[in-house]
């Protein structure tokens, strides 16, 4: 039996009962520590260089942000004031 009969045949078994209650002896586990998720605003101009960038990487938007802030993080910590300043906005700086 090939891999895709096998899963064909869990999935007809198992879609029936997807609604079924837990038994009473399931315990939740721990995955250890999980992704966290940013929301991250950007003007237009930022958001289409950002997909532009990942376009030319052959890469998902979501995945180039994530590698660029990684860098920024891992590899350019003592500039991460000056990114600051160049990405928020003017009057949020002389606010605080």
């Amino acid at each position: 039996m090939s891999i895709e009969s096998k899963l064909a045949a869990l999935s007809e078994e198992s879609e029936p009962r997807r609604h079924d209650p837990l038994p009473e002896n399931a315990v939740g586990e721990s995955r250890g520590d999980q992704p966290k998720i940013v929301s991250v605003r950007l003007s237009a101009a930022q958001y289409a260089s950002l997909v532009e960038g990942a376009s030319e990487r052959n890469l998902p938007v979501s995945t180039l942000a994530r590698a660029l802030i990684l860098d920024g993080l891992e590899g350019r910590p003592g500039d991460l004031q000056q990114v600051l300043r160049d990405t928020i906005r003017p009057e949020f700086l002389k606010a605080s």
